[in-house]
C-alpha cells in the first residue's frame, strides 16, 4: 500500500445504490452484487473496451457501520447513468490481483484489517473511497485518509 494525492476532483458516471456493510453480509439484503450485475448488463456494453471502471463509495452516514452510496461507474456518461464525484485529497491505495470478485473482496478484507488495528498510521475520512479496475484481474482501492 502507498499514499497517493489526487489534486483535482473527478466526475464519473454510473448506477448507484445505498447500503451498509451489515446488509452486505447477508445474501438476502446485499445490494452491491446486483448493482454490478446491472452495470455490466446495462452500461458496460455501451463503453469502449479501454475505458476504466470505478466503484465509488460516497455519502457516508458515519463510519463503517453506517449507510453509504456505492456507484458502479465509468468515465463516460451513457444513458441513465448519474454523476458522482471522486474528491481530491489524500488516499491510501491497496492493490489486489486475481479472479474477480474475490480479488476485490480480499483487498477490502486487508483494508478492514488495517484500519481496525489501533496501531495503523492513518485514519479514514469516510468521504470518498473508490476502486479502480485497471485490468481484467487487477484493482486498486483508494481509501480517503486524514
Amino acid at each position: 500500500m502507498k499514499v497517493e494525492t489526487i489534486n483535482e476532483s473527478k466526475l464519473v458516471y454510473g448506477l448507484t445504490t445505498r447500503t451498509k456493510n451489515e446488509n452486505e453480509m447477508n445474501q438476502e439484503t446485499a445490494k452491491i452484487g446486483n448493482l454490478w450485475g446491472s452495470f455490466y448488463s446495462e452500461v458496460a456494453p455501451l463503453l469502449n473496451k479501454e475505458e476504466l471502471v470505478y466503484g465509488v463509495y460516497s455519502s457516508y452516514e458515519s463510519d463503517h457501520s453506517g449507510e453509504f452510496n456505492v456507484t458502479a461507474a465509468s468515465e463516460r456518461k451513457v444513458d441513465e447513468t448519474e454523476a458522482v464525484e471522486i474528491e481530491a485529497g489524500r488516499y491510501l491505495v491497496f492493490t489486489a490481483q486475481g479472479e474477480m470478485p474475490q480479488a476485490v473482496i480480499q483487498a477490502w478484507t486487508d483494508i478492514w484489517n488495517y484500519f481496525s488495528d489501533e496501531a495503523s498510521e492513518f485514519e479514514r475520512l469516510y468521504k470518498t473511497d473508490f476502486e479502480l479496475y485497471d485490468g481484467p484481474n487487477a484493482v486498486k482501492v483508494y481509501i480517503g485518509i486524514k
